[in-house]
């Protein structure tokens, strides 16, 4: 099977590395030119969508069926709203995401973006190494 590199991982979605069939997450994969892959039109593959930390478990999709993955394609991990950014760890330095939420006004219409939680910067960051 393949296996795609991402940002999301155990940092910041414990609750699937450690528990992943009690709280999977839905993955979509989107090609930042044409919109997102159906499987109707695209091929299937087996997957593992593993994130960026040095431990083996890093995994927040394993075996999935998903479209196939090309370098620069974008892949959306659904359901990683409050309770992941709630939960997430300072592992590896790693500075806390943007929070973002989206609404529609019906189902035809355009998403609108809110910031809702600036993300830190890597000065924030390592600020939990000075502070006393």
């Amino acid at each position: 099977r393949w296996i795609a590199l991402q940002h999301l991982g155990a940092g910041q979605a414990v609750r699937t590395i450690y528990h992943p069939k009690d709280w999977p997450l839905r993955i979509d994969v989107m090609d930042a030119e044409t919109g997102a892959k159906r499987p109707e039109t695209t091929a299937m593959e087996k997957w593992d969508v593993s994130g960026p930390c040095c431990i083996q478990g890093d995994i927040i999709a394993h075996e999935r069926e998903l479209p196939t993955i090309h370098k620069g394609d974008y892949i959306i991990a659904h359901d990683v709203g409050g309770y992941y950014h709630s939960s997430m760890s300072k592992y590896n330095c790693s500075p806390m995401p943007p929070l973002w939420g989206y609404e529609t006004d019906g189902e035809d219409s355009e998403v609108v973006f809110t910031l809702l939680q600036k993300g830190e910067t890597p000065e924030e960051a390592i600020q939990v190494f000075t502070q006393t």
